[in-house]
């Protein structure tokens, strides 16, 4: 396989806007014939489209056709536009909803106006134009004879992709475990379960699935398993089958009956197909393999294994696919997933087929060896990328060669080889659906490694017109649909998928909930890339960059000279932004573009944003821009707008409700924004606003919160400065009960009540109530509340399923609300209620022993009144951290007539910080059986009553910072046997560490510093094999004695890699 893959478009679109045009704009302006011709020829090309791109040679000419019919896709979808926005501006215009605000200049009135007017004989030239092209690359398919080059290619491939039962074991590598663990599950003693099992491994008929990517060994494993000694003797009938092409149960069930029974019965009727099978497997053991299936549904697969089950106990069926959910349809345990090949695995296969032995090579070619071993580390433990490679070198001996093939892409060396690595995970590309294809090769614009945002990626197809629409789902629905086929057929890497939580407590009031990222597997890059070709370029650091005319997505990791001199650009995306990029500003003239992200851009915005008409992402995070053109209010295609922390953005465009495609508009930390502009509510498609301003509506022509009730939101919503509600009814009309995509909700007021100049106590409890949201709400968070009391629906158990509450400086609250009866809530801060005195009986709710059943993490911070706790239970609390409260004298736990033995049984991590009177602390310390961190900062009177380290022999790292009573517990450190880190700052009167540290084996991390007092290390130390990291601060003393080669007590630490003594 060589050169550019090509991506077929939808051709449904372009035709059905054609003929829509064709009978509207295209009928005003006279290109109704032109149009005509477009639409057949599309059918043509689209044709040709789906046949090309199944096969690639290096036959120059071809490939040059390849990318003649991609670059005539992307004219005719620049070209429907086109024709979109003429009809949008006509109709704007007939009805007056676009008018040209007084701030816009004359100059630059007549400038817009000309560009409007010669909308129509521009769209006639680019026409006529499109449809002569389109007849030439007709004529060209039809001379080149492609069907009759994919026919051949077809069954070319298709002959390589056959497999057979059997395999060479000298040749396999790194299995053994693998093998041994399938071959236990087929061939089960008494003893032996799989995990995932449950015991039954005697049934009738059972199946498991091997599952990985393209070239990573599943037929081979399940060869060597099929040729195994023990499946040999336990089994009486073995069938090998390769599926190949479509899962028929007909089909397969005559041919295991003719691999069976020897003949061919051809049968159709499914009783008789049943009847032939039972005859055929009666009283047999079998083991069935169906190898590279590539689709089944469940509903197929129960039909064939239903058939099956006439075999006699104890048969299986062995399925290899590439498709997690086929893997899941087909296997009654867990799937084998297949782990990539050892180093040291794959060193042997490739030293065996480059040399042709695995010792003698290496001993005749030593200079080649480490060159070898090198280029191996790029098959990412891939035995048919290692093969690949190793077959292409398997004559070469020229060392300079073999530095290129180190040196050089996976991609580019592909173009060598017909049938290797990347023409495998092809097979899984051909596979894809057409708009799939897109939005897998459009991730060649990231490099190898990166971790890619699912959400940004989503929206980046978006923009480029990658997700088809589908009646009744919103486009990111179908985003996440596609990104999950991905996930499953294996070409995102579903090890690297991960949830991130935000920070505990958030860094502000608008932190966002969840976040996915992924990073794409490097061999299915190397097939983006294949794919791509010129159309995707990574300036990235260290890199030479050479920029084809025929780019259409560009993403930087540094700043480049210069944009090349083409209209073909789509997407423009910076992989880091730490300063603006110079070649920013040369951005605005590439009017095709889609994406543009110009994070950190210190220039004005042009006032003729509006020429890049075609826009539909545009990021301007940190931008030093204090109003946008109201020209960007003419981007009719715009679907996110970002405008993340523009700190100098003083107010949105007032005409911002005329983008009316917006879907994603991002105004986090803004913070000179003082209102959001009217009518807002007929911002139809808008599903992401993740900051709404209550402005003063006697100051500012604004949008009330009212306008919310007709935006169907997800996702976070954050609704600041409602202290400037002025009516209560305003808050019912945003109706947020009915917004079930709402996960994440923030209602934040002024800081100081005193500053609020609108409603009272009484009426900021109103507003609190009329904001009940709907059920589906995870996170809530309350800042700067005015009111006295708590809305009810916060604790209505049948209405709420809040998963993370954040109550911060509501400061005339007295009283917590009993938090404690909500099931689902996992996450709880509580944050400057400066008049709550004591958390009692009431946070719990009316079943104390039932409270905070779900909770996991507990923050209480900034409580300046706060001197009790009382009824510390958290059965499944994991993280608790008390800070900042200067009164707080207690924590208590339950009696044992309550139920409560086991409290904290599950704690990990306790921080106490600046509590300097809590000294009454008896929540059983010896039940905090699974405690690894504590941190005490501050917190004389703990040690000086009742806190003893005795009870904390589990941890793993103990803090503590500021004490003058340390010193009295400091020998309890010997009970510490489990402890890792140890660090100890400012504890002042210790004057050295007990020779009971000696103890501590376990520990890798000491830190001492500011312990001025301190005058020597104990002897034990040197016992402490596995401390790797010392870190002495601001101890004069031990940094004299701990001076290298000539301090007293050098020759106790010199044993440690690590050493770090500072003044």
């Amino acid at each position: 396989m060589s050169g550019a893959v090509l991506t077929p478009f939808s051709s449904g679109r372009l035709e059905g806007g054609f003929s829509r045009i064709q009978s509207g704009l295209g009928r005003i302006i006279g290109v109704q014939n032109e149009m005509e011709k477009i639409k057949r020829n599309l059918r043509h090309i689209s044709g040709f489209t789906v046949i090309a791109e199944q096969v690639a040679r290096e036959d120059q000419k071809l490939m040059k056709l390849l990318e003649k019919l991609k670059d005539v896709h992307y004219d005719a979808e620049d070209l429907l536009e086109e024709f979109e926005i003429e009809e949008w501006r006509r109709a704007a215009e007939k009805k007056n909803i676009m008018p040209l605000r007084d701030i816009v200049t004359n100059k630059v009135r007549k400038v817009v106006t000309s560009l409007f007017n010669t909308g129509g004989p521009n769209l006639r030239l680019k026409s006529l134009e499109l449809s002569n092209k389109l007849e030439k690359i007709i004529a060209e398919c039809h001379e080149s004879q492609l069907k009759e080059l994919v026919t051949k290619w077809k069954n070319e491939l298709k002959g390589n992709r056959d497999t057979i039962s059997t395999v060479d074991p000298s040749g396999v590598f790194g299995r053994d475990n693998e093998i041994n663990e399938i071959v236990d599950w087929l061939v089960p003693t008494e003893d032996t379960v799989m995990v995932g099992d449950g015991g039954g491994n005697n049934k009738n008929v059972q199946a498991i699935s091997i599952l990985g990517m393209g070239g990573q060994g599943k037929t081979t494993l399940a060869q060597m398993v099929f040729d195994h000694r023990k499946v040999d003797l336990h089994f009486s009938l073995k069938i090998w089958m390769c599926v190949l092409d479509g899962f028929d149960v007909t089909t397969l069930a005559n041919e295991i009956i003719e691999r069976a029974t020897e003949s061919n019965p051809n049968l159709q009727r499914r009783e008789r197909l049943h009847d032939r099978l039972k005859n055929a497997l009666r009283g047999k053991k079998f083991l069935l393999v169906l190898d590279d299936v590539w689709d089944a549904r469940c509903d197929e697969w129960l039909k064939l294994k239903g058939i099956l089950m006439c075999g006699d106990r104890g048969s299986r069926i062995v399925v290899t696919t590439r498709s997690r959910r086929v893997a899941d349809i087909t296997s009654e345990i867990e799937p084998h997933i297949l782990k990539d090949l050892s180093d040291e695995a794959c060193w042997s296969l490739f030293s065996l087929r480059a040399f042709g032995s695995l010792n003698r090579g290496e001993e005749k070619h030593q200079n080649l060896v480490t060159i070898g071993k090198e280029i191996v580390k790029k098959c990412k433990g891939n035995p048919l990328a290692v093969t690949t490679l190793a077959d292409l070198l398997v004559s070469e001996r020229r060392e300079n060669k073999w530095k290129c093939f180190r040196d050089g892409e996976m991609c580019d060396i592909a173009r060598k080889d017909g049938y290797g690595i990347l023409s495998a995970l092809r097979l899984s590309y051909d596979n894809l659906k057409p708009h799939v294809k897109q939005c897998f090769a459009f991730c060649a614009v990231f490099p190898k490694d990166y971790e890619i945002d699912k959400e940004y990626l989503i929206k980046l197809w978006m923009a480029n017109g990658f997700i088809p629409p589908q009646q009744g789902k919103e486009l990111e629905e179908i985003g996440d649909d596609i990104f999950h086929e991905l996930s499953i057929n294996s070409f995102f890497e579903d090890k690297d998928v991960n949830i991130r939580e935000p920070e505990f407590p958030p860094p502000d009031l608008f932190s966002n909930n969840k976040k996915t990222t992924f990073r794409i597997h490097s061999h299915m890059h190397d097939l983006a890339k294949l794919v791509m070709w010129e159309e995707c370029c990574i300036a990235g650091q260290g890199k030479s960059v050479n920029i084809s005319k025929r780019v259409r997505h560009i993403s930087l990791e540094i700043p480049i000279a210069s944009l090349p001199e083409t209209q073909t650009l789509r997407s423009y995306i910076k992989l880091k932004c730490e300063s603006p990029f110079s070649c920013d500003i040369e951005i605005f003239k590439y009017f095709n573009l889609r994406a543009v992200d110009l994070r950190q851009h210190r220039r004005p915005l042009p006032p003729s944003l509006d020429k890049l008409q075609h826009l539909r992402y545009l990021d301007l995070s940190y931008a030093s821009i204090e109003r946008l053109p109201e020209s960007l209010t003419h981007l009719h295609y715009l679907q996110t707008l970002i405008l993340r922390s523009c700190g100098n953005l003083c107010e949105l465009p007032k005409e911002i409700v005329n983008l009316t495609s917006l879907r994603c508009l991002d105004v986090t930390d803004c913070s000179r924004l003082t209102h959001m502009p009217v009518k807002m509510g007929q911002l139809s498609c808008l599903r992401e606003l993740n900051l709404f301003i209550v402005g003063r509506s006697d100051q500012f022509a604004c949008s009330g919160i009212g306008e919310l009730q007709s935006l169907n939101l997800k996702g976070h919503l954050s609704i600041e400065h409602l202290e400037n509600v002025t009516d209560v009814n305003d808050v019912h009309q945003a109706n947020l009960i009915e917004k079930s995509n709402l996960t994440s909700l923030s209602l934040g007021w002024a800081r100081d009540p005193s500053h609020s100049e609108g409603l009272g106590q009484t009426e900021q409890e109103m507003v609190l109530e009329g904001f009940k949201p709907h059920q589906n709400l995870e996170l809530l968070k309350i800042f700067g509340y005015g009111g006295v009391s708590f809305s009810s629906w916060m604790t209505d158990t049948a209405s709420t399923k809040l998963v993370r509450i954040y109550l911060s400086q509501c400061c005339r609250c007295n009283q917590l609300p009993p938090l404690g009866q909500l099931p689902c809530l996992e996450v709880l801060g509580i944050n400057g209620l400066k008049n709550v005195e004591s958390i009692g009986d009431e946070f719990y709710g009316n079943d104390m022993s039932q409270g905070f059943r779900s909770l996991k993490t507990l923050e209480i911070t900034e409580m300046e009144k706060l001197t009790t706790c009382s009824g510390i239970g958290f059965p499944q609390l994991v993280n608790m951290n008390i800070d900042s409260c200067p009164r707080l004298t207690t924590v208590r736990h339950f009696s044992s007539s309550q139920g409560m033995m086991h409290t904290l049984r599950s704690l990990k991590s306790l921080k106490i910080s600046s509590c300097s009177q809590l000294g009454n602390f008896p929540i059983r310390l010896h039940n905090l059986v699974s405690l690894e961190t504590l941190s005490v900062n501050s917190c004389d009177r703990l040690f000086s009553l009742s806190f003893g380290l005795h009870y904390f022999s589990p941890l793993r790292s103990l803090e503590i910072v500021n004490s003058s009573n340390f010193m009295r517990v400091a020998n309890e450190l010997s009970f510490l046997t489990c402890l890792q880190d140890l660090t100890l700052n400012a504890c002042h009167g210790l004057t050295s560490l007990p020779e009971g540290i000696g103890t501590l084996t376990s520990l890798n991390f000491l830190s001492i510093s500011h312990c001025s007092e301190m005058e020597s290390l104990p002897n034990a130390l040197q016992g402490l094999t596995a401390l790797k990291r010392l870190n002495i601060q601001g101890c004069p003393t031990l940094n004299e004695r701990c001076k290298k080669d000539i301090g007293k007590d050098w020759h106790k630490i010199q044993h440690i890699p690590h050493i770090i003594c500072r003044e």
